[in-house]
């Protein structure tokens, strides 16, 4: 066991984090990486579907009702999307002012991505807030960082809603002599990845989420086929949670093994049917890949999982999509209650990699992925949208 001392444990007191969850950590890390071990890829036919312009009715009554809301986790700084190599006129043509590298540090989702044809500078506040309000979004969720909450509370004022990731889900890290990383004697604690922002998932309230990643998002002209594919989704989410929910209503244990076997390929009966459908539902949009795929859509233990590259030792074979992150997401029971997300986590499937923490090459544990462990328990099905919808702000 790990020695921790007071100072240590004075650290863990100051992140609202408990000492038996540190303890948990550096264990996890001492036993390293436990690869994910995957059947096969999901394709086109086979665990992904294709979208269904029937679905758009659907969309547009869930609008109507008000139960849409959106999610972008906009944590993320701009540290690595600057390039010095950039000549002069590409610097003139980019909507960054003349010293891109300013930019350098300060959060993605305040970053200038895009000038419109009218010469208005488009940040990815403006660009999915625009978005979510064009899907019919009753309101938009930002997830950011606590050194820049007050900044964007400063520009979106209540009509948005707000969260950081929780301190008190920070981890440490291992360092190669099997102690854990301390700066100037003062146990290192660091965010836990996006798995710690299921929480922020929860408490948005909503019946249906619409998520998406900061830096994919795309100005005004291009939209058009992004909220196309994305009213599909949530089209698709709410024909489908309303089906098995009129089934758990109903105590319809033939029509939920039916369900079962041609919605989520799984073979439960009876009452095991009827429980199958009382989770939370996400319809997830899958890319088609034009190189190799480190990880995206895949049938694991019988069931459809999204796996990230770091979870496996290889590429998958076969694989022909990748995961954009632009999921629908059904948060309510048949009730109308809520689902208590984390009695649907995959609790050994958390993500250890190797980092440079405080200045030391170290083992880092981050919880199970948002879109990966964290939602493995859930009903999930994939559908192809287009590649066009996927556009993001790398560099």
């Amino acid at each position: 066991m790990v020695h921790l001392n007071p100072a240590d444990l004075a650290a863990i007191r100051s992140h609202g984090v408990s000492e038996e969850q540190v303890r948990w950590a550096l264990g996890r890390l001492a036993q390293g990486r436990h690869p994910v071990r995957v059947e096969r890829a999901a394709t086109l036919g086979d665990g992904i579907d294709a979208l269904d312009e029937d679905d758009l009715v659907h969309w547009a009554t869930a609008r109507d009702r008000g139960v849409l809301e959106a999610l972008v986790p906009a944590s993320g700084a701009a540290t690595r999307m600057f390039r010095d190599e950039l000549t002069a006129a590409e610097v003139a043509a980019l909507p960054l002012g003349p010293d891109p590298s300013s930019w350098a540090g300060q959060p993605k989702l305040l970053v200038p991505f895009h000038r419109a044809e009218d010469g208005t500078v488009r940040r990815p506040l403006e660009e999915h807030r625009d978005e979510a309000q064009a899907l019919g979004c009753r309101r938009l969720h930002l997830t950011v960082s606590s050194s820049h909450i007050e900044r964007v509370r400063a520009l979106v004022g209540e009509a948005v809603g707000l969260s950081t990731q929780a301190q008190s889900t920070d981890l440490p890290a291992l360092g190669a002599d099997g102690e854990p990383v301390r700066s100037g004697g003062t146990l290192v604690l660091r965010p836990g990845g996006h798995g710690a922002l299921l929480a922020n998932v929860e408490a948005t309230g909503a019946a249906v989420l619409l998520v998406k990643n900061v830096d994919n998002v795309l100005p005004e002209a291009n939209r058009g086929p992004v909220l196309r594919s994305r009213r599909l989704l949530a089209g698709r989410l709410v024909r489908l949670q309303e089906r098995a929910h009129a089934l758990l209503r109903a105590g319809d244990r033939s029509g939920a093994e039916t369900f079962c076997r041609e919605v989520l390929a799984s073979a439960e009966e009876g009452e095991d049917a009827l429980a199958r459908l009382d989770r939370p539902f996400r319809v997830c949009g899958m890319v088609r890949a034009s190189g190799a795929v480190g990880g995206g859509p895949c049938w694991v233990d019988g069931a459809l999982r999204i796996v990230e590259g770091v979870e496996l030792d290889g590429p998958v074979p076969g694989a022909t999509h990748f995961n954009p992150v632009d999921m629908a997401l059904g948060l309510r029971n048949h009730r109308g209650e809520p689902f208590v997300l984390a009695d649907f986590v995959d609790r050994e499937a958390v993500l250890v990699t190797r980092k440079q923490v405080a200045g030391v090459d170290a083992a880092v544990l981050e919880w199970p992925g948002l879109w990966n462990g964290s939602m493995s328990g859930w009903n999930t099905v994939f559908v192809e949208v287009p590649a066009e919808t996927f556009a993001p702000v790398k560099s």
